[in-house]
């Protein structure tokens, strides 16, 4: 199950509810929230609360927990139950991205709209992001020291922001001279395969409301052939993160809080900004 938390301070203000990546929590969005405190008041999602005391945040069976059968209707739940009535804004950040979508087709009377980092509606796999870590990160040395290692991504992946995005995912000794994946790396096909998400398309006819969509420029978890499809269908509205890789929560922010703030204004509650591209 996952646990829902209310971290506002005032009830009145819309309320934006923030969805983690894979094995993400909800510590990624506080620093952010407070850039839109003054019109949103934020409920974070936690996928993997019986992992917080162990800390087993890379662990496969943290990947295990997640269902994306169920996920929705909880959060659906804990919603109606806190704030009858009320309509909500989503952000979701990667495979949390993912929930969003889901979220607004299985229940549009509750979703007011929202935005979703670098993930559409197609099949995750057919990604330049997938393909990446599937082709390119098993070519990788890591068992040399760290300017070794450094040397060779740099040698590899030329792009400095795809590179700075796969150096997040190393996790060093000093000790033993050499660097491991991090799990959310290594589990990421058996992720996939364990939840049913591959291709969304069929939700399509079920979403209402606009979704604003952060794009990475490299490294995308977004399929070209979706991302042009998508960006033809007013429901979609793209901005292209410059310089960016996939985690965008982790090197550009600032992207996700001026989308977000931009969302809505504190008098009127109307959409007020969007970049189509």
């Amino acid at each position: 199950m996952v646990e829902v938390t209310f971290r506002g301070h005032n009830e009145h203000l819309p309320i934006i509810v923030c969805i983690p990546g894979m094995l993400g929590m909800p510590e990624n969005f506080e620093r952010m929230a407070q850039s839109w405190s003054a019109k949103f008041a934020s409920v974070f999602v936690d996928l993997h609360p019986q992992n917080r005391e162990s800390g087993l945040r890379d662990s496969t069976h943290s990947l295990s927990t997640v269902s994306y059968d169920n996920t929705s209707q909880e959060i659906r739940d804990w919603l109606v139950n806190r704030f009858p009535g009320r309509r909500f804004w989503f952000l979701g950040v990667s495979i949390g991205g993912k929930l969003v979508l889901d979220f607004a087709a299985r229940y549009p009377e509750l979703y007011e709209g929202g935005v979703i980092t670098d993930v559409g509606l197609g099949a995750f796999e057919k990604s330049d992001l997938f393909r990446f870590i599937d082709e390119v990160i098993p070519a990788l040395n890591l068992e040399q020291d760290w300017t070794g290692i450094k040397a060779d991504l740099r040698a590899k992946i030329p792009v400095n922001a795809v590179r700075v995005l796969i150096q997040t995912q190393v996790e060093y000794s000093a000790a033993e001279k050499r660097g491991e994946w991090k799990k959310a790396v290594k589990g990421l096909k058996k992720f996939l395969g364990m939840q049913r998400i591959a291709d969304q398309w069929s939700l399509l006819p079920h979403i209402q409301k606009p979704t604003t969509v952060l794009k990475a420029e490299f490294l995308s978890g977004i399929a070209p052939e979706d991302f042009e499809r998508m960006r033809t269908l007013d429901l979609f509205r793209f901005e292209i993160v410059t310089g960016s890789a996939h985690l965008l929560h982790v090197t550009h922010p600032e992207w996700i809080e001026r989308a977000v703030g931009a969302l809505v204004t504190p008098l009127s509650g109307v959409e007020t900004h969007s970049v189509r591209v």
